[in-house]
């Protein structure tokens, strides 16, 4: 005979099984909820203001995000074009040293915003980072800015490629990095140490053998003397020699590697005596450049990687030529991360389109009226960062 313990275990069980089973039922709805919600965040069109974003004054469905980092305990602002249909493919592009946290120089001076706008890639513009590297510092950075926590690498490779999945839809293994100057050491460390993330990369008047003596002088100066950062606190010991591109030249052989650099001699319609002093520091910062680039192809060319270049003859250190840098290897982005192309713009010197000065913020999709020289010069004038003083001359060109 079956005891009353006995039996009340009996008759538990089979509700036992009911209950797990509505737990299941439930957790299952749950995660389906998570996930549809997401999907529907990430799947949304362009036209679709995101979470945590406004529309951007950039127009060309540009959204400014603000994308949280525990590595550095503070709000990151992310200027965000989504692509156009729905694809996964994700396109970062790093500014200079001068790391505005307005408004990316890319998006104000170079118009980056106009040169992939049909193409279905998402392209991404972080914020801030003012002599950064893009890369994780050793210790807190300490400068006339205060201290600052640098862990660049961490955010761009872990927390906002996880922000992007969940609301952009971009995937963590589908994507390219570019960068022009400081941006384009910064997208050439983060392609080496992180392979599986990014497809393609490439640097634009980058500084690409950081552990040469004399460059590493040259760096050093230049973090000291715009806000009193120190390279001390950033690289040290071995990790001089992990963060510099041509000592990691093996690293690229399963990455699309585009490296450019100009001669640093001035374009026959530039005008060198608008201001000489200027004139003669983006060329000489070209020209160290060239030569970084050049012996980090060398490198890479001694591992059996052959990389895409572009040395033109004339060109020096600004928007001007980075923009058509960044014409030039929209191509082979969209090729490595198996996106589709849209209009695009033409290979050439057309008018810039949507500055500062005349965009519109009301209407996502607005595409920016051409400006004349003089309203270019008037903006940068006004807009009181380092790199846009530097390039002020230079605009509408």
């Amino acid at each position: 005979m079956m005891s009353f313990s006995r039996r009340v275990g009996a008759m538990r069980r089979p509700w036992l099984m009911v209950a797990v089973l509505v737990s299941a039922i439930a957790l299952m709805l749950g995660v389906t909820t998570a996930l549809s919600s997401n999907k529907a965040h990430a799947e949304g069109s362009r036209d679709t203001l995101r979470p945590g974003c406004t529309w951007d004054a950039a127009a060309y469905w540009v959204q400014k995000c603000t994308v949280h980092s525990n590595a550095m305990n503070k709000d990151i602002p992310v200027q965000i074009q989504a692509a156009n249909g729905n694809g996964n493919a994700g396109l970062y592009i790093l500014g200079g040293f001068a790391g505005p946290t307005n408004s990316s120089g890319w998006i104000d001076w170079a118009h980056a915003q106009n040169v992939f706008v049909d193409d279905n890639i998402t392209k991404v513009f972080p914020l801030g980072g003012k002599a950064s590297f893009y890369t994780d510092w050793e210790k807190p950075s300490t400068s006339a800015d205060g201290t600052q926590t640098y862990k660049w690498d961490t955010f761009l490779s872990s927390e906002l490629p996880a922000y992007l999945q969940a609301n952009f839809g971009v995937s963590p293994i589908n994507n390219a990095v570019a960068g022009m100057s400081m941006g384009g050491t910064g997208a050439m460390n983060l392609a080496a140490h992180h392979p599986n993330q990014f497809r393609q990369v490439s640097s634009f008047s980058g500084y690409l053998a950081t552990s040469n003596p004399i460059m590493r002088m040259g760096i050093a100066g230049a973090m000291l003397g715009n806000g009193g950062y120190r390279i001390d606190q950033m690289w040290t010991g071995d990790r001089i020699r992990q963060n510099d591109p041509t000592k990691n030249a093996a690293a690229y052989r399963n990455t699309d590697v585009y490296i450019s650099a100009a001669t640093g001699w001035w374009n026959p319609q530039d005008d060198f005596f608008a201001n000489p002093v200027y004139s003669v520091s983006v060329m000489g910062m070209e020209a160290v450049s060239r030569v970084t680039t050049t012996q980090f192809e060398g490198a890479l060319r001694a591992q059996g990687i052959n990389p895409t270049i572009d040395y033109p003859l004339a060109g020096v250190h600004n928007w001007t030529n980075w923009r058509k840098e960044l014409i030039k290897v929209r191509p082979r982005i969209l090729q490595a991360t198996q996106s589709a192309a849209g209009q695009g713009v033409p290979e050439g010197d057309e008018p810039l389109t949507g500055d500062p000065g005349s965009r519109s913020a009301t209407v996502p999709g607005v595409r920016g009226e051409d400006v004349s020289p003089a309203a270019q010069n008037d903006a940068a004038a006004t807009g009181g960062d380092v790199q846009r003083a530097v390039d002020n001359s230079h605009q509408g060109q």
